[in-house]
């Protein structure tokens, strides 16, 4: 089956553009930090949600999180930093606070390269240029790659 309640029905992507920068990404010369991207065709076309796992200032662990349309090939989307609440029982949804952290654009190469630009609102981090690699992609990616 579909591995969706019954009932429910979705019609598949309309074509490979749908989907095809799903998957985690890295800069081969940065091993250790990486991206998550979604890319959706429901509810809007061309949705892609990002996740960018790196590390702040301390070393410590830093997720940033955003979400924006792809267009022809490119995507602009605002990153947030997230704070404010405890692991586990103590967890209190109402406590998260959202700060915009700034903004990556990837231009894409075909479907498994993308040149980054981040551009940071927090100016104690700098701007970075980064070249990245697909490593994974959904196991529905199984038609070429299709041109923006």
């Amino acid at each position: 089956g579909s591995g969706l309640p019954p009932g429910i029905d979705v019609d598949p992507p309309p074509s490979p553009r749908s989907w095809q920068y799903s998957g985690t990404w890295y800069d081969p010369a940065r091993s250790g930090e990486g991206w998550i991207l979604q890319q959706s065709w429901s509810p809007v076309t061309g949705l892609v949600g990002v996740v960018w796992f790196t590390y702040d200032h301390e070393g410590r662990a830093l997720w940033l999180v955003g979400a924006a349309v792809e267009n022809d090939g490119v995507l602009s989307v605002e990153l947030y930093r997230t704070s404010g609440t405890r692991f586990g029982e103590d967890f209190d949804a109402t406590e998260v606070q959202r700060s915009r952290f700034g903004t990556l654009r990837f231009a894409f190469e075909g479907c498994d390269r993308a040149a980054v630009q981040f551009t940071p609102a927090d100016l104690a981090y700098d701007a970075l240029n980064l070249d990245l690699v697909r490593l994974t992609k959904p196991d529905v990616v199984f038609q070429p790659c299709a041109p923006p």
